[in-house]
């Protein structure tokens, strides 16, 4: 299964970023 990914709009333009869930613990 893929990882989520989050969208972040940026003054540099839009960059994709995944969030890796298997090294990155919920912060939600």
């Amino acid at each position: 299964m893929a990882n989520p990914t989050a969208t972040l709009e940026t003054s540099l333009g839009t960059i994709t970023v995944e969030l890796f869930t298997d090294v990155m613990p919920d912060l939600a």
